[in-house]
């Protein structure tokens, strides 16, 4: 054989001997610990994905209990006094948490929904991995004002009060813009 074939052969490890034990007992070790660090992975996994849908329903219940009446009564105001407003959900999915935006306006109907140019708006977006509502909110009125995040809500932020006083908040600073200008 010549050396150029001879270094090409794969090359035998040499049987391993053990004084006083079975070598191969140690693949059932590595098994085993590998096996354990999956079930524990997987249990993990499924603890997290438990409180992910808790910490869902308690927004869902929230949205329901708290935040969308609030929104509703002063859109509901807000008309009786000759403006308009338009409350908006997108439910959750995979890609998407829960969404409620409510779309305002002074003295007209809300035409075009999804215009923060044009309209005040607050909305509140469920932050699932951090466990809060990320705030989005404008006072877009005339072509003046300005649209931006603010300070996220935990859950445990969320009341009634503070929902319709953020609202009333973005109405205030839209009316304070001069029409004029």
């Amino acid at each position: 054989m010549t050396t150029a074939v001879a270094a090409t052969m794969p090359t035998v490890d040499p049987p391993v001997t053990v004084l006083g034990g079975d070598a191969l007992a140690e693949i059932d070790r590595v098994l085993d610990t590998w096996s354990a660090r999956r079930r524990a992975f997987r249990r993990q996994q499924v603890e997290a994905e438990d409180e992910r849908q808790e910490l869902m329903r308690h927004a869902e219940g929230l949205a329901g209990s708290v935040i969308r009446p609030s929104l509703q009564a002063v859109a509901a105001r807000l008309k009786a006094c000759g403006g308009d407003a338009k409350l908006v959900r997108r439910h959750r999915d995979p890609f998407y948490g829960l969404r409620l935006t409510l779309w305002m306006a002074l003295d007209r109907e809300v035409a075009v929904l999804d215009r923060p140019d044009l309209y005040p708006y607050l909305q509140l977006d469920l932050d699932v991995p951090n466990r809060v509502f990320t705030i989005w909110e404008g006072d877009m009125w005339e072509r003046q004002g300005s649209s931006r995040a603010t300070d996220p809500w935990t859950l445990a932020d969320i009341t009634t009060p503070v929902v319709t006083e953020r609202a009333i908040a973005i109405l205030r600073r839209a009316a304070s813009h001069d029409v004029l200008a």
